[in-house]
């Protein structure tokens, strides 16, 4: 177990001395997405048009194909 952790602290240490305490990663405070995909009945389609065009949400909004 101590072997372990020794080994550990002195890789970590070597780590951070070879790439100067940089990080390799940018973090971010949130995610967001770029776009949505809304499914519904075919029933329930004019309802779902109307309440995304309310809020000006329904710019790329396709009837599918019924199956």
């Amino acid at each position: 177990m101590r072997q372990g952790a020794l080994f550990g602290a002195v890789w970590g240490t070597v780590a951070h001395l070879l790439t100067g305490g940089q990080r390799d990663f940018t973090s971010v405070s949130g995610l967001e997405a770029a776009t949505y995909n809304v499914v519904v009945d075919e029933s329930h389609y004019a309802d779902a048009r109307r309440i995304l065009g309310s809020a000006h949400l329904a710019a790329d909004v396709t009837k599918p194909p019924s199956a």
